[in-house]
């Protein structure tokens, strides 16, 4: 072992799956396995860390087919978040809570994969950034 590194175990059935995913994603070149779960994993630890720093008394509880509940520690309470799909395809969202579409809980909702698996099933693509 290459000083400054360790190893790591994972099964052979994840190895499989992270092998097939970075051939479907990088057709052309795709990147070793150890530096994709690097970046991935240090990418999930800053994602967490600026998830504690910006919303520390907020946390997913759960969804349904259209809502988002988060556990809002500051206010007591859980705070049901609304996924509104428009005639037009785009969506919006609603804090029931605060009854507006720019607070907190629904910013917090924009960085849950969850939101976006919603979006997926309703078959609505997220908005792009500019």
């Amino acid at each position: 072992m290459a000083r400054g590194y360790t190893s790591i175990v994972i099964s052979n059935e994840n190895k499989k799956r992270i092998e097939e995913y970075l051939k479907s994603k990088y057709p052309e070149f795709p990147p070793p396995i150890s530096t994709f779960i690097s970046k991935v994993v240090i990418d999930y630890i800053e994602k967490d860390e600026v998830m504690r720093q910006y919303g520390p008394y907020m946390s997913f509880v759960s969804n349904n087919e259209n809502t988002i509940f988060i556990k809002d520690a500051k206010n007591d309470r859980v705070v049901p978040v609304r996924v509104v799909i428009k005639e037009n395809g785009q969506f919006d969202l609603f804090c029931e809570f605060d009854e507006r579409n720019d607070c907190m809980h629904v910013g917090f909702v924009f960085a849950l994969p969850e939101f976006y698996k919603i979006l997926k099933e309703k078959g609505v693509k997220p908005r792009s950034l500019k």
